[in-house]
């Protein structure tokens, strides 16, 4: 039977490679998709590492102490302290000119003993980790007096470890990073580590983040300034203390340009920038997949039309119904597997020549998915 309903097929060839072809097209699409969904949703799938229950304020100073760091800082310490006073406000800490959700990135790489280590930078205080929530799989969140002597205490990501320095235990180890500039490495101190920080949304890939308290190559430098206050809140505690956050703000600094958002709101805003693509393009995927489905159904009911003489005498012959429909169906799936068979190989291919950037694992799902 196969011998035959390739012969027919080639007898009307015309038709049935421009089916073949929208069939490799749709699958190709579709496999392009499936894999940007499949990466998507697997970093979506991880915890953020952090808590949403608070605010962040982006302090304004007035121009009068504007590049002054000794003054900013004196008053920031002092705002810290002022904002935990206010009911249903926990703990508060001060943060550097990253803060969580704000669609920002710093990195850092360097050559360190012929190895290339790379990882994205955070800046905040001794008081962070309990602010945002951010618990500690190993070590402790460092102190200002672990920077006698000139260390640089840090409190870095697993990722970060696994990334740089093969998921050795780290924790109160020295090393040698942050070079300022110079062939001279800086003692840097691993105070302790966490399990993950996606700051940048829930969307965001598990990368190496770095913990610092101050800029390491540049310590007082006017141009870093620890610019935002992230404030946790306890659970339940009204919008309203909204509006007392900010008129200690103002108080405190002479000025009443700060601006503050709430972290769900940001949590929110960020995810939306990644939902609304997907449901784009879930909804066009979905379009081509009911597109090639009535193109694949019309084939089959315009074959059974145009051949009724054909179906009759081989039904004459001692042909049965199920013969006849088994074999106007293979006709349909070879059309269709020969469509998927050359957009699998050139899906393979690149993907083995990394012509696109994913993980195996998510091509691998996207492939069967858009076969399906």
């Amino acid at each position: 039977m196969l011998r035959h309903i390739v012969t027919l097929l080639y007898n009307t060839r015309g038709a049935r490679v421009l089916l073949a072809g929208q069939i490799f097209l749709s699958f190709l699409i579709l496999f392009g998709v499936f894999a940007y969904l499949a990466r998507n949703f697997a970093q979506y799938s991880t915890p953020l590492g952090f808590e949403v229950n608070g605010y962040v304020a982006n302090v304004h100073f007035p121009e009068s102490i504007d590049t002054v760091p000794a003054e900013r800082q004196a008053i920031m310490d002092r705002l810290r302290g002022e904002l935990e006073t206010i009911d249903g406000v926990e703990r508060s800490s001060i943060v550097g000119f990253i803060e969580p959700f704000s669609n920002s990135g710093w990195g850092w790489g360097e050559e360190v003993d012929g190895e290339h280590k790379w990882t994205r930078m955070f800046a905040a205080d001794q008081y962070y980790g309990e602010t945002a929530g951010v618990p500690l799989i190993n070590g402790r969140w460092y102190r200002p007096e672990d920077s006698i002597g000139g260390r640089i205490p840090v409190v870095v990501t697993q990722a970060m470890i696994d990334a740089n320095y093969d998921g050795a235990d780290m924790t109160d180890s020295v090393v040698t990073f942050f070079t300022p500039g110079d062939d001279v490495g800086t003692e840097t101190l691993i105070t302790g580590v966490v399990a993950n920080f996606k700051y940048r949304g829930e969307f965001a890939e598990e990368e190496p983040v770095t913990f610092v308290q101050d800029v390491p190559w540049n310590m007082g430098h006017s141009e870093y300034y620890f610019e935002n206050m992230q404030v946790r809140v306890a659970p339940g505690t009204p919008a309203s203390v909204e509006e007392e956050i900010f008129e200690t703000i103002a108080q405190v600094t002479g000025s009443r340009e700060s601006v503050i958002t709430a972290l769900e709101q940001r949590r929110e805003r960020v995810s939306r920038a990644s939902w609304v693509p997907i449901i784009i393009l879930l909804t066009i995927s979905g379009f081509l997949v009911l597109n090639v489905a009535l193109g694949l159904f019309g084939v089959l009911i315009n074959a059974i039309a145009k051949r009724r003489g054909e179906i009759g005498l081989r039904k004459a012959l001692g042909a049965t119904g199920a013969g006849v429909t088994t074999q106007l169906t293979l006709e349909v799936l070879v059309v269709a597997g020969a469509g998927l068979l050359l957009g699998g190989l050139l899906a393979s291919q690149l993907v083995y020549l990394d012509f696109i950037e994913y993980e195996l694992k998510y091509a691998v799902w996207a492939g069967m998915a858009a076969t399906a």
